[in-house]
């Protein structure tokens, strides 16, 4: 075999393999793959899931149980969703729905769009803690997709609130 065979067989398979490398290199994979925007975990009340639905939860204060208490959920998406969400709210204790859907569906959520799902409740007042939770599922191309958000009607008395104060007592000493 000549010389000049053999250098043009060498740069050939010079060139094949670094261009298989860049190929591969280029790929995504799951340990290449750049930080989400979005929370996201692997577990949930419906399983395995992404947590890329974004949620807030705002409600009027009261100060008395008998008092009523609009609560609201707002919901965005970071892309375009054109398929059924399934929503449902999770009362805590001596919670009482007077007015809205404990559970139901929101079909087509465009990106940056915020839908809001609301309810009144009775109980959720100052007078004692109590919480009321909040969450969203769908799937998007076969994989299921969550959100979800709880608030408590007396957040200084919780232990995060004590945590956090705590935190910020230290931080700032």
């Amino acid at each position: 075999m000549s010389s000049t065979i053999k250098k043009g067989l060498i740069v050939s398979i010079l060139l094949i393999s670094a261009g298989l490398s860049f190929y591969f290199f280029q790929q995504p994979n799951a340990f290449s793959r750049p930080p989400s925007d979005f929370l996201q975990s692997k577990f949930s009340s419906k399983g395995v899931v992404d947590r890329i639905i974004q949620l807030r939860l705002n409600y009027d204060k009261v100060e008395l149980d008998s008092e009523k208490a609009a609560v609201t959920a707002e919901i965005n998406m970071p892309f375009d969703f054109n398929d059924k969400l399934f929503f449902k709210w999770k009362l805590g204790q001596d919670v009482v729905l007077t007015d809205g859907e404990i559970s139901g569906e929101i079909s087509t959520l465009l990106k940056n769009e915020t839908k809001k799902v609301m309810i009144s409740v009775s109980g959720f007042s100052k007078e004692n803690n109590h919480q009321i939770g909040f969450e969203i599922y769908g799937v998007k191309n076969g994989k299921k997709i969550f959100g979800d958000a709880m608030i408590t009607s007396d957040i200084e008395s919780t232990f995060e609130n004590t945590v956090q104060n705590v935190e910020k007592i230290k931080a700032s000493q």
